[in-house]
């Protein structure tokens, strides 16, 4: 599997509490900060009219930069009607709930550009809860499915420590998964107690990391988080300031 990049990630992520009014999937006004958020991530190949999900990661509208979600909800209403890329969700009687149009990344049409057949996507849209099915089409034809299984990862910090004299940190977790889904993890670092957060590793495998400290502002409320995801549901561990 590939994964977004850090730097991908850090332009898409962040945590702006934001007091924006959104229409709720079935229509109903609710605040943004009272709404969940999905993040979708994959790629298409027009020459093969095939497409691959990434890891999503759903998550509350206060973990989210709230002025990308907004910028992606707007763009998402404004596009022409027409686009053959669409997301859809389906309940668990496979009825349409939500539909999304499938924003490529800026500068890339349909073809990929020149000497590449693949179109990247990572987006945020409001995310229906009655969702159990969410499909990419092309013109209908479904080209890429997730299913949401029933639980979400259980994920805790074991251990944290601080190298001083190589200036390196050590990060340690332990995650389960009650449905045996497959989890990865992205570890992000904050020097503001958490008003913002910079990616240190986007969707690894693996329950520990251990990184330099060099390039990170120095801070008396720095913490870390560690993102655990089965591919859609998703749970958030903190470390302590």
């Amino acid at each position: 599997d590939t994964w977004a990049s850090g730097w991908n990630w850090n332009k898409v992520f962040g945590n702006v509490p934001d007091a924006a009014i959104v229409v709720a999937p079935g229509g109903q006004p609710r605040p943004m900060s009272e709404m969940p958020v999905l993040m979708l991530d994959g790629t298409i190949d027009t020459s093969s009219n095939t497409a691959t999900f990434q890891t999503f990661y759903l998550l509350s509208s206060a973990d989210v930069d709230s002025d990308k979600l907004t910028d992606n909800l707007y763009r998402d209403a404004a596009m022409a009607p027409g686009n053959p890329y669409q997301f859809l969700f389906l309940d668990t009687g496979g009825n349409p709930i939500q539909t999304n149009n499938v924003l490529i990344f800026p500068g890339q049409q349909e073809g990929g550009g020149p000497g590449t057949n693949q179109l990247n996507f990572v987006q945020f849209t409001m995310f229906n809860p009655l969702t159990h099915r969410i499909q990419l089409t092309y013109n209908g034809a479904v080209l890429a499915e997730r299913v949401a299984s029933p639980n979400a990862p259980v994920i805790a910090i074991t251990s944290l420590s601080l190298d001083s004299v190589n200036q390196l940190i050590s990060l340690a977790w332990n995650a389960t998964d009650a449905d045996g889904d497959p989890l990865f993890f992205t570890v992000q670092y904050s020097a503001d107690r958490g008003e913002s957060w910079t990616a240190l590793k986007v969707g690894c495998p693996w329950q520990s990391l251990t990184f330099s400290s060099k390039l990170l502002p120095g801070s008396a409320t720095a913490q870390l988080r560690v993102l655990a995801s089965d591919g859609l549901n998703t749970t958030i561990a903190y470390s302590s300031v």
